[in-house]
């Protein structure tokens, strides 16, 4: 059996892009094993080279908005990029914020419009049932045509992921979250438009004095807002990691045909002898064979107090 590898997956939203991906994978010749993580956005396949290989396995999930990032050279030695790679980001994280800075414009221009929604909406409710005066014929004429602006924007442009997804289900069959608010939002506002275009002849079958314009605009600022939210905490902890990442080991001093070596610690294998310098840091996890000290386990166990490690003693 071939060995696991990780890679990135670019395009995921929620936890059905995970399934998809996984039992698009799984499906495919010569697949062995896949695993999708959406939480680090990965996908851990293991696959028969004869029979494919990372360029054939993103080929097939690229008809349905995704694709894996192949790893760069420089992702195989201890550097930033490698780093990325064990946080799982699936983009740089200049294309990260560049993708954050995209949704905090789109959410800046669809929060007035969604709260002027909400306020027509609360309003027509409250004149219902007689707690405010009804509105004039003038101003109802005005936010009868404003709406229908204020939701083809939003579904147009704020909510083209969304769209994306629909399309997507309706021609590959593979639904996600984007797939049901897509759903949504267009259903209300195909509905909203058939009774605007078309009261006359409607009002004989049904009631064209309700549109559902304002759940198109609401509904799509809300499920923005929360993506942006979560894209934005997820930076911010994968910054944190990164820092964490930093504190690590990018050497390590081997021992080899009696002659100190210092390698970057992806190559070291498996038997090597690891001289570790007073106050250096322990690059990889072993067992001590000869020597004794105190070694600062702090940043794994939390203990504030070195640990007195002697031969036969494993270290972190």
């Amino acid at each position: 059996m071939n060995n696991p590898k990780i890679f990135k997956i670019k395009g995921m939203h929620c936890a059905s892009c995970a399934g998809i991906i996984e039992r698009t994978f799984k499906k495919e010749d010569g697949v062995i094993s896949a695993e999708v993580n959406y939480g680090t956005e990965t996908a851990k396949v293991s696959y028969d080279e004869s029979k494919t290989d990372p360029h054939k396995l993103s080929s097939h999930i690229e008809h349905l908005g995704y694709s894996l990032v192949m790893p760069s050279a420089s992702e195989m030695g201890m550097s930033q990029d490698e780093h990325k790679a064990h946080l799982g980001l699936s983009q740089s994280k200049e294309e990260k914020l560049a993708e954050l800075k995209d949704m905090r414009t789109k959410i800046i221009s669809a929060i007035p419009l969604a709260i002027v929604s909400i306020l027509m909406m609360t309003y027509e409710i409250l004149a219902k049932y007689q707690k405010v005066p009804e509105m004039s014929y003038v101003a109802e004429e005005f936010f009868h045509h404003l709406l229908p602006l204020f939701a083809t924007y939003m579904l147009f442009v704020v909510g083209k992921p969304y769209l994306l997804g629909f399309y997507r289900f309706l021609r590959y069959g593979k639904a996600n979250m984007d797939t049901l608010i897509g759903i949504g939002t267009v259903s209300a506002y195909v509905y909203s438009f058939l009774i605007s275009a078309f009261e006359g002849p409607l009002s004989k079958f049904i009631n064209v004095e309700a549109s559902y314009y304002d759940v198109t605009i609401v509904v799509i600022t809300f499920i923005a807002l929360g993506k942006y939210l979560e894209t934005k905490s997820k930076i911010k902890t994968g910054d944190a990691i990164e820092k964490l990442l930093n504190l690590q080991a990018k050497t390590a001093l081997v021992k080899r045909d009696g002659v100190e070596v210092e390698v970057p610690i992806n190559q070291v294998v498996h038997g090597d002898l690891i001289v570790i310098k007073p106050g250096a840091k322990i690059p990889v996890d072993g067992v001590i064979t000869e020597g004794e000290s105190f070694v600062d386990e702090a940043m794994v166990t939390g203990e504030p107090m070195p640990a007195k490690k002697k031969v036969g003693d494993t270290v972190v």
